[in-house]
């Protein structure tokens, strides 16, 4: 009995080691930026921006999701702000962004020019890092595929590539096998014509002009995609809906019955001109909104990046998520830091 007594202590002992030695990092201390503007981007748009951190350390991009979101004060801590210039923004029609909630003139197209816009604004050569999840991942790789030269790396998480594959699974079996009730209850508040086409019918309520419809669909689509980023039912006739939960709704309708504005599969097809580019993608294991699979495909179409599924978790950022965000961050800082004029000048493969 000693024995046994003796060899389990040496276990706990062992064990707890080894939970000391993979101690989950956390977000960076709350920071203030040192400078924010609006920055006119067109005739009705003028978007938000914020940059803290290091003033001349490494300009990193961060791109928020949605679509619809917007940026929030602890985007700023995924970064190290003794080593990177942390640049937010705010998209079209979203967060401090105005006018709030448009979507005119508003696709990916227009978002990807922004960041360019932004960039010149900035006096910025290159960024060293564009990171981007959920649907920040497609506009941060779509930009990064059309403005090669002017990204020297790229990290992205929680996979949304926007094709007919990936935007119909949403409402697939995955998911009504999980969330039978949530589906149903979300199905049941889309006029019965365009239940087989579910984005169809939302965008039709948000253009109706009908107050009553127009937050009907904002609670539909809140309450359904919140339900699968938390993995937990949410119901949308009790839930707290803001105005700018409805404008958020509205943007992300606009974007889903819309392809996301890109041709079929563009994500993957452009997926080469990213060759030699450092990526880490990253996805959580049981993430019903942006499942694995995205990232696996992803991946297939990048062979050279690194891919990071993290166990135990779905599309909220929770501890593990966070802790595989500043690891990467953190190496990239490092890699960076290392050599000489990394963070704006081009290296010979990068060309657009």
């Amino acid at each position: 009995m000693l024995r046994i007594l003796i060899l389990l202590s040496l276990s706990s002992a062992a064990f707890a080691n080894c939970v000391s030695e993979v101690a989950l990092r956390g977000l960076y201390p709350e920071i203030e930026p040192f400078e924010t503007g609006h920055l006119p981007v067109s005739p009705t748009h003028s978007l938000y921006y914020e940059i803290s951190g290091k003033p001349d350390g490494i300009p990193v991009l961060f791109v928020h999701g949605g679509p619809g979101g917007q940026t929030r004060p602890k985007h700023r801590r995924f970064f190290d702000p003794e080593v990177y210039k942390i640049v937010l923004i705010d998209q079209r029609g979203c967060g401090k962004s105005q006018p709030a909630g448009s979507i005119e003139d508003n696709n990916t197209t227009r978002l990807v020019e922004d960041f360019e816009t932004l960039r010149r604004h900035l006096a910025i050569e290159q960024w060293g890092m564009v990171f981007g999840g959920s649907a920040g991942a497609t506009f941060a790789l779509v930009y990064a595929q059309r403005n090669r030269s002017r990204v020297r790396s790229l990290v992205v998480g929680l996979i949304l590539l926007g094709d007919q594959q990936d935007i119909a699974s949403i409402f697939g079996d995955r998911v009504t096998a999980y969330f039978p009730e949530a589906y149903q209850t979300f199905i049941d508040s889309i006029p019965a014509a365009y239940r087989n086409r579910p984005y169809e019918g939302l965008e039709r309520m948000f253009r109706s002009g009908d107050p009553a419809l127009i937050e009907q669909a904002a609670r539909a689509t809140t309450a359904y995609e919140g339900g699968l980023i938390t993995n937990s039912p949410i119901d949308p006739q009790t839930m707290e809906l803001t105005p700018g939960e409805i404008s958020a709704a509205r943007i992300s309708v606009h974007y889903q019955f819309n392809g996301m504005f890109l041709r079929e599969n563009e994500v993957l097809e452009e997926a080469p001109r990213l060759q030699g580019m450092p990526i880490t993608i990253f996805n959580g294991r049981l993430d019903l909104l942006t499942p694995p699979i995205n990232a696996l495909r992803l991946r297939e179409a990048i062979p050279h990046a690194e891919l990071k599924i993290i166990e135990g978790t779905s599309h909220f950022l929770n501890e593990k998520m966070i802790d595989a965000v500043i690891r990467t961050t953190d190496k990239y800082a490092a890699l960076f830091t290392e050599e000489p004029k990394a963070t704006n000048q081009p290296l010979p493969h990068q060309k657009e």
